[in-house]
């Protein structure tokens, strides 16, 4: 049977639209390319401290971890072996999961940063991260992974190989106006991994999430434990800090606590009287999650010492924190009185 000339030219025109927006999304995505530079600093750095120690800490999450850790501080000043192996937030937290697994070795600790938001979501993987999977050359990540992740079509997978309506828009508004085509560079990042955010307003009010984890979550960490034992790997989640007015600072504690309730039968929760929860809006960047340099010293330095510590909630104390936190109606907080 012939194939009517138009109908082939339509599908030559779709296959060469196809092909162009996954070459561009590959290869000339400048968000990518930041990515893409970043994970070669990253893992050059990992190797590094390979060479150095038989042991190391490798802390996965999203652009709170890229902002707030300095690995190089945390080596010289602590002596940790610490590497931010951070990426963004919008690649959703399979990829970071997975490509933490991937780097990690037997007697290493895998720090999971991820913030609350990303677990309190169904599980699925956002183009981002499906282009950085397949730029990384892991597509497994996406049609094949571990740890019960439900695996994606190929079909759906290439079918998200194009830049978004979103990212095209904002592409060519900073174009047109003479900015940078994407808001951070590779210039920012130190030889660590940490990168420098720029200075300007932000939203002030703290992150939020939903009260319960995702639900692919539970199979997924339990999977997970059997392998990090298999591999002698340990496993840590640490809270990310944020931003939050000092007049809600009570109530964001109270929630992260429930939120760590959560997560403490499947994860040793690192222990944070802080409970993640910052009101110095002078340490932060550009958002309320990204720590300017004098924050991130801190930050480091504060997690370094509360690693060597060693020191893990308990489910007791994070039930004790969440209710000491609550605010009764119409009463004081149970911390103030």
């Amino acid at each position: 049977m012939r194939i009517p000339f138009r109908l082939m030219l339509v599908a030559v025109a779709a296959a060469g639209s196809w092909i162009g927006a996954a070459f561009y999304s590959l290869y000339l995505n400048p968000e990518l390319i930041f990515y893409r530079e970043l994970s070669l600093v990253q893992r050059s750095w990992a190797s590094e401290l390979n060479k150095k120690t038989s042991s190391k800490i490798l802390a996965i999450g999203g652009s709170s971890t890229i902002f707030s850790l300095m690995p190089e501080r945390a080596w010289e000043k602590h002596g940790v072996a610490l590497v931010n192996f951070g990426l963004a937030a919008g690649m959703g937290p399979q990829v970071m999961l997975l490509r933490g697994m991937e780097t990690v070795r037997a007697g290493d600790t895998l720090l999971i940063c991820f913030e609350p938001g990303l677990l309190t979501e169904d599980g699925f993987v956002p183009s981002l991260g499906i282009q950085y999977a397949f730029s990384e050359k892991r597509p497994k990540w996406i049609g094949a992974p571990c740890l019960g992740f439900s695996p994606m079509s190929w079909g759906s997978a290439l079918l998200a190989l194009r830049p978004g309506a979103y990212h095209l828009v904002t592409l060519a508004g900073r174009m047109a106006s003479g900015r940078p085509a994407y808001r951070y560079s590779i210039q920012n990042a130190s030889r660590d991994g940490w990168v420098a955010a720029p200075t300007r307003d932000f939203d002030e009010n703290y992150p939020g999430f939903g009260p319960q984890l995702g639900l692919l979550w539970e199979p997924v960490f339990e999977a997970l434990q059997i392998w990090a034992k298999d591999r002698e790997v340990r496993l840590v989640y640490a809270l990310p800090w944020a931003f939050c007015p000092s007049g809600q600072l009570q109530e964001f504690q109270r929630k992260n606590a429930q939120f760590l309730v959560l997560l403490e039968p499947y994860l040793s929760i690192l222990y944070d009287p802080k409970l993640g929860a910052v009101a110095e809006k002078s340490l932060f960047a550009d958002s309320p999650q990204h720590l300017n340099q004098k924050g991130s010293r801190l930050k480091t330095d504060d997690l370094c010492q509360r690693l060597m510590q060693g020191r893990m909630w308990t489910r007791t104390e994070l039930n004790s924190s969440a209710r000491l936190h609550a605010v009764p109606p119409g009463g004081k907080n149970q911390a103030s009185q």
